[in-house]
């Protein structure tokens, strides 16, 4: 059973005022403190310049997949950047864009087989989407791939990985782990409907069962719609039921990855209306999911404003809160502690608040997230008993069926049968 991981993702340009690899590295002590396993770094390519979108461009156009942007930093800066990681005990994964490239890159001209004949997505003007026909571009892409992973980079995230052949991931996967046995791959599957939409275009797109045969970790994107409105609407049952249709279906070797937010999505504390509460909770929550845990740099201090995906927009770090920080650190502990034994979770079903069951090897755990930032005394599906919050190490007492809503989050140790199957 793999050991539970944590992820803290960097947007390079805008994680500060430099927005440097260097400055990134300066920033690793922090990270550790805060004791997640990988730097997630967006991509750190040169961008193109044909259709750019903004002042600066999208990192996901990418028009050298061997170089490192200059705005960025050098070969060296990021080469440096590894080996500090690696020197703290921290690993580095890269953003990887294999579906496309810019529209100015070189091979646009050179090797114009290696592309489609039209974009999947309209939308992505600046962009030119491959053809994975072409044996001559796999080797090539695998090749450039591999050298990254020579260089010490330890994982992959994959942008868009639902519309490359599952063969390609497949292959990539096989050769990285030669280099690599601990390598791990993260798929951006995507939302359903988008999978549907593709197909009937007569476009090949994967479903997360597919990914599933090659990737470690994936987006909970096919649950995203309920996710959303969980968080805006407080409308938990339906994004419960769909957590655990997701859960069921994929193996138990494949791992969601419990993102509150990322470069694409808004701010978790913007769309909870700047509710502490429901904030703790829902970071509680995402904590201790079957899975592994996922931070965006700025979640840590209270952001509310989603940077640019195309401009210099450095993160607002005056609400940097060190006691959140020191939160973060304590559940990254407990779940090395506790979460790889976890052979099993799921939703128990409550629109009062998220309740979790999970089931251990040696050990049986109940949690209790208030997400929807009530007050008083919320319905629970557990026994009338007292039970150990783990999270604080103070007990936490169901009485009528109700536990107070301020004594959550609680991650409470319950024996198997403490569960009422009414």
């Amino acid at each position: 059973m793999r050991e539970p991981l944590s992820f803290y993702q960097v947007f390079v340009r805008n994680c500060s005022a430099e927005g440097t690899l260097k400055r990134v590295e300066y920033d690793l002590n922090r990270i550790k403190a805060m004791g997640f396993d990988y730097v997630y770094l967006l991509p750190v390519h040169p961008i193109g310049e044909k259709g750019r979108k903004g002042t600066y461009g999208s990192p996901y156009a990418i028009a050298d997949y061997d170089a490192v942007d200059p705005d960025l930093g050098t070969m060296d800066d990021f080469l440096d950047l590894v080996h500090a990681a690696h020197a703290r005990g921290l690993k580095v994964m890269m953003d990887i864009v294999l579906h496309h490239s810019a529209a100015d890159h070189p091979w646009v001209k050179k090797h114009p087989s290696w592309y489609a004949k039209e974009n999947a997505v309209a939308d992505w003007s600046d962009v030119r989407d491959f053809n994975f026909e072409s044996e001559e571009l796999r080797e090539t892409l695998l090749d450039s791939l591999l050298h990254w992973v020579e260089d010490g980079v330890d994982g992959f995230r994959c942008d868009v990985a639902s519309l490359v052949p599952l063969s390609f991931w497949k292959d990539l996967r096989s050769r990285a782990k030669m280099l690599n046995p601990q390598f791990v791959m993260l798929a951006e599957s995507v939302e359903s409907p988008f999978v549907l939409w593709m197909r009937s275009k007569g476009i090949d797109a994967l479903s997360d069962g597919e990914l599933a045969q090659a990737f470690d970790d994936l987006y909970p994107y096919t649950v995203r719609e309920e996710m959303e409105d969980a968080v805006t609407h407080s409308n938990l049952v339906p994004y419960e039921k769909a957590v655990n249709q997701l859960l069921a279906s994929l193996p138990s070797s494949t791992r969601e990855i419990w993102y509150l937010e990322n470069h694409d999505r808004k701010r978790i504390y913007s769309l909870l209306n700047e509710n502490e509460t429901k904030f703790r909770n829902w970071l509680a929550w995402s904590f201790f999911m079957p899975g592994d845990a996922f931070v965006y740099n700025g979640q840590e201090a209270y952001a509310i404003h989603q940077p640019s995906l195309f401009e210099k927009d450095p993160i607002d770090w005056s609400k940097r809160d060190q006691k959140l920080e020191e939160t973060i650190a304590a559940y990254n502990r407990m779940r090395r502690k506790m979460m790889g034994q976890i052979r099993c979770g799921f939703f128990i079903e409550n629109d009062a608040m998220f309740e979790t069951a999970l089931y251990g090897e040696t050990e049986t755990f109940a949690g209790l997230y208030n997400v929807r930032g009530r007050g008083g005394l919320l319905h629970t599906h557990l026994k009338n008993d007292e039970y150990l919050n783990v999270l604080t190490g103070k007990p936490v007492t169901i009485t009528d069926g109700d536990v107070a809503a301020d004594a959550l989050p609680a991650l409470l140790k319950i024996s198997p049968d403490s569960w009422n199957r009414q």
